[in-house]
């Protein structure tokens, strides 16, 4: 069990969680398109990067979400 009070849906105040939805938006939506192949594999890749001080009493998170989707045929 996470004793510190540190979820995914609040990592940097909210804004994995708002990445990871706006890219699975776009998953679904190239999903859906007629023009990209149908049994290709979509991939959304989270990376969060934690940097602690020295004292390891605070840190630095940066984010990224991306997407790996396949073009039109």
């Amino acid at each position: 069990m996470n004793p510190y009070p540190m979820n995914y849906q609040n990592l940097a105040g909210g804004a994995v969680a708002e990445q990871f939805n706006r890219k699975l938006g776009e998953v679904l939506v190239n999903i859906d398109d007629p023009n990209t192949p149908a049994k290709a594999k979509r991939e959304i890749c989270i990376k969060v990067t934690f940097a602690p001080n020295e004292e390891r009493d605070r840190f630095e998170i940066t984010a990224a979400v991306t997407t790996k989707l396949p073009g039109l045929r």
